[in-house]
């Protein structure tokens, strides 16, 4: 009987223990909770928005892009960056050029965003008749 008992309770540990290693339960919840007060920061954050930062993601958000590429620094993005609003968007072992590092909105970002394209203001930056990306800080600065 205690043979029986000994190898039943074994049993569901090791179920148990298989299931939380597919399915960390208490990761996930706490994944959710920080990407619902990081999506709450953000939202927070908008009417905040340095004239930079909102041609930024206005810039962004005209061109329906994701990601885009700048200086390893970030650019006038360093603040936007220095907030989880975008993020550096390499794989392990990927090389970039210091000039040229990609970068990226998170998709729940993107959300918030979107929703909120009307409270971000934007005003293109032209060199000419072209329209400049607003990340990047022109040379001789």
């Amino acid at each position: 009987m205690f043979g029986l008992v000994l190898g039943l309770i074994l049993a569901i540990v090791s179920f148990w223990s298989a299931l939380y290693e597919r399915f960390p339960i208490d990761k996930l919840i706490a994944e959710r909770l920080r990407e619902k007060h990081a999506k709450k920061l953000i939202e927070d954050y908008i009417p905040h928005l340095t004239e930079d930062e909102s041609n930024i993601l206005g810039y962004l958000l005209k061109h329906n892009q994701k990601m885009f590429t700048a200086e390893a620094d970030g650019g006038y993005a360093v603040t936007l960056i220095s907030r989880g609003i975008i993020v550096r968007a390499m794989r392990g072992g990927q090389q970039a050029s210091a000039m040229d590092v990609p970068y990226s909105v998170p998709d729940y970002v993107w959300k918030i965003l979107v929703k909120n394209r009307g409270k971000i203001r934007y005003k293109a930056l032209m060199k000419g008749s072209t329209e400049v990306h607003p990340w990047r800080v022109p040379s001789g600065f």
